[in-house]
């Protein structure tokens, strides 16, 4: 009886560390494999942007609109496609892939991947990110402006640091996150890129 109570509890650690392994490899796996892509990162409200070890980020991928309307400056105009084009709204926590594509630029990347189109479908090729859609305007049909999260929006950063990024991301220094992307939209972050200095992300 002992002996099977001893193999159960040892059974059921094995069980734990498989899962927790398993965790751990989902979560880095895209840092692992993933391609590399340079996101602008723009400036949010001040009281959200500094957060203890981490700074909050945004980017003008988290706020899209269709095409026939005049983007904003932290605003990304793109296509969209698939559940949208049959007249039904996004809704809150549904899935959505965002297709990106490079464009040349200065600030210290060389590169930026903006967003081109938006779908439900996720797409068969290309690269593009997974993401959640947060809210969406139903002014026409469809509706013009979608909010998407990708779970890219906080860097951690060593003790001392984050204060400094604070400052350079709201004076409109050329900020660019590095994000590697799975072949199946998971995002991760890399690190940051300010004016050409690279910070790593720190999780420890």
């Amino acid at each position: 009886m002992v002996a099977d109570k001893v193999k159960a509890a040892m059974a059921a650690g094995v069980f734990c560390i498989g899962v927790l392994a398993a965790m751990l490899v989902g979560h880095a796996w895209p840092l692992w494999t993933g391609e590399t892509v340079y996101l602008r990162v723009v400036p949010v409200d001040p009281r959200d942007l500094f957060r203890g070890d981490y700074v909050t980020l945004r980017y003008p991928i988290n706020s899209l609109q269709a095409g026939r309307v005049a983007a904003a400056p932290t605003s990304t105009i793109v296509a969209f496609e698939g559940h949208w084009q049959a007249g039904r709204p996004y809704v809150a926590g549904q899935t959505v892939y965002v297709v990106l594509e490079p464009r040349r630029q200065g600030g210290g990347a060389g590169v930026e991947h903006v967003a081109v189109r938006v779908s439900t479908r996720k797409p068969a090729r290309g690269l593009f990110l997974r993401g959640r859609a947060s809210w969406s305007s139903r002014n026409g049909e469809p509706p013009e402006f979608l909010s998407v999260e990708y779970g890219i929006d906080a860097f951690f950063v060593e003790q001392g640091r984050g204060k400094e990024i604070e400052e350079r991301i709201r004076s409109g220094t050329p900020v660019f996150a590095e994000v590697a992307v799975s072949s199946a939209g998971r995002a991760r972050l890399r690190t940051l890129i300010v004016d050409g200095r690279r910070y790593r992300q720190d999780e420890d």
